[in-house]
């Protein structure tokens, strides 16, 4: 008898509210729905794997962060502390939203007052 040592992890699934109140913050939000892709293409799948994670929306897409420690700070430190750099000036409201979301329950908690420095904190369970 032969086993793999590749084991595939299994999809789980996902709550069909959360997708739902997914796509309405993406219409939303994003600007060109050239940029859905992100959603569409890269975050479904990871939610499939992760079943407690991050999400940031911005008006050019979407970006899925895992709850772990390194994922928290490299996310930190890649995007929110450049954030306003790549905003055109005349973008006078800013319509960055961060949320932390549950695959499972199909909870989604919108996260407020988030900056470079604090996100571990705002992002850790309480």
């Amino acid at each position: 008898m032969s086993r793999s040592i590749f084991i595939e992890k299994p999809v789980q699934q996902i709550h069909p509210s959360l997708i739902n109140r997914m796509k309405r913050i993406l219409e939303e939000v994003v600007i060109h729905s050239k940029f859905h892709c992100d959603f569409y293409k890269k975050d479904l799948k990871a939610m499939e794997q992760c079943s407690k994670f991050a999400w940031f929306v911005y008006d050019c897409g979407t970006h899925f962060i895992p709850l772990t420690k390194d994922a928290i700070y490299s996310f930190e430190n890649e995007w929110i502390g450049n954030i306003d750099d790549l905003k055109p000036n005349n973008l006078a409201k800013s319509t960055d939203r961060l949320y932390v979301c549950n695959t499972r329950t199909g909870n989604m908690t919108r996260i407020h007052s988030y900056k470079n420095g604090n996100l571990l904190s705002k992002l850790s369970p309480s």
